[in-house]
């Protein structure tokens, strides 16, 4: 996923509504061709379509919901250097009936670095965390009642190369490092009646670390030749 940077030249924005969700997005420049700022936002509001459903019906009492806020600033240093900043929230939640409940969370931030060194050579780097949480929770008896949960977190620093060694030849190659934080699963009593007894896996912990180099060779207009090798620990 790729993240654009916002109108460097004015504010400019759009707005969505519908009957299910609606959307919103800003963007525009903090300082004129040099420091940019994006951001943008949805939600849903579905329940009153589930509050239509017969009472009889196995998704009465249903709900669902939705949101997430995604924003970027980006500058400029100079002709040769840019620096970029992201980051991303987002939560689901739905019941298909009113006892059982699912939640999905997700978290993204990275800053990147770009840099050309010359017009042949450049450089991205990142650094960046990602993490991702799903709960469920049965709370059909106050004696039964429970929460089971899981999570991964990771952080990460990348350093991409690019060379140009001709117009036809390009090598890009690189290097990058992860960190694995796993919660392998959580099972919880919800609420001072659950009898329910208490379980907690082991946190899992990895790190990972690989180096790569890619080969484009474009031969003719309608000929190109891709190939690289990677290894990684």
């Amino acid at each position: 996923v790729r993240s654009r940077d916002g109108n460097s030249k004015k504010v400019q924005g759009s707005l969505g509504l519908g009957l299910l969700t609606s959307r919103l997005h800003l963007e525009g420049p903090i300082v004129k061709d040099r420091t940019t700022f994006i951001l943008g936002g949805r939600t849903t509001y579905s329940n009153w379509l589930f509050n239509l459903l017969p009472a009889g019906s196995q998704y009465a009492g249903g709900r669902a919901s939705f949101q997430d806020v995604n924003a970027g600033i980006s500058h400029k240093v100079n002709a040769n250097n840019s620096v970029h900043l992201y980051g991303y929230w987002s939560r689901d939640k739905f019941s298909f009936s009113s006892d059982t409940t699912f939640r999905y969370r997700n978290i993204n931030a990275s800053l990147k670095w770009h840099s050309v060194f010359n017009e042949n050579h450049s450089m991205t780097a990142v650094a960046g965390y990602d993490s991702y949480h799903y709960s469920l929770e049965d709370s059909f008896s106050p004696y039964t009642s429970y929460k089971l949960s899981t999570g991964v977190d990771q952080q990460y620093v990348k350093f991409n190369f690019k060379s140009s060694l001709s117009d036809a030849h390009t090598l890009a190659y690189g290097l990058q490092a992860t960190r694995y934080d796993l919660n392998p699963g959580e099972y919880l009593p919800t609420g001072d009646s659950s009898l329910v007894a208490s379980r907690k896996l082991a946190p899992e912990r990895a790190v990972e670390a690989a180096v790569y180099l890619g080969d484009t060779w474009r031969i003719t207009d309608a000929l190109t030749v891709d190939g690289g090798i990677r290894w990684s620990s």
